[in-house]
């Protein structure tokens, strides 16, 4: 959810700087590609943790 937030956000940011000036759109989609990474992290560490998670006990509070 928050990439995809991250991600509307900077393209709100591209057109608009696309509006004004032109000649720094490419700089301004950096953001974006991160969001993107973000959001693909995000998965893998949902299928890396989340799906089947092998935790081991805390002896210390047993």
């Amino acid at each position: 959810m928050g990439a995809a937030y991250g991600t509307a956000k900077s393209g709100v940011g591209v057109a608009s700087m696309g509006v004004m000036r032109p000649e720094l759109v490419m700089k301004s989609i950096v953001p974006v590609v991160m969001a993107g990474v973000l959001g693909i992290y995000g998965y893998c560490c949902y299928h890396q943790y989340g799906i089947n998670p092998k935790a081991k006990s805390y002896y210390l509070f047993d």
